[in-house]
């Protein structure tokens, strides 16, 4: 299950999609990211996620690799044309082999198998985010 959280916030930061088909994970990072001042998109559906990319450009998202409409690698190649850094995951494709795949392949930023660690996920974003004025 997903580790604890410490309270600490982080100033004005960009905004995030988030791309998981589990309400409840869904909600839990979003609420996350929230709490650390980042604003943020999400979307259960890569068609829906695909849409945010198109009207609501994401400065980073983090992406299901598993999605009940179509692979996440379908929405990794969006962000990826349009230059968003994104992270994907998943808890069924687990190993060293498909975080290469997804970093080497689909241009993945990073891999995150689930379970994992809420203030890694929001360190590793904050790496890869520049901070900017409150939008």
């Amino acid at each position: 299950m997903l580790l604890q959280r410490s309270s600490s916030t982080v100033g004005a930061m960009p905004r995030v999609l988030v791309v998981d088909d589990n309400a409840e994970l869904l909600g839990l990072v979003a609420r996350v990211l929230e709490d650390a001042g980042y604003e943020v998109t999400t979307a259960q559906r890569a068609r829906t996620a695909l849409e945010r990319i198109r009207t609501d450009r994401p400065d980073v998202a983090v992406v299901d690799v598993l999605l009940p409409d179509q692979m996440g690698y379908e929405v990794a190649s969006a962000l990826r044309a349009a230059q968003v850094p994104f992270f994907l995951m998943s808890g069924v494709f687990k190993g060293g082999r498909h975080g290469l795949d997804a970093t080497s392949r689909h241009g993945a930023v990073e891999y995150v198998e689930k379970p994992f660690s809420l203030d890694l996920l929001v360190e590793k974003i904050a790496r890869i985010a520049a901070p900017g004025p409150a939008r």
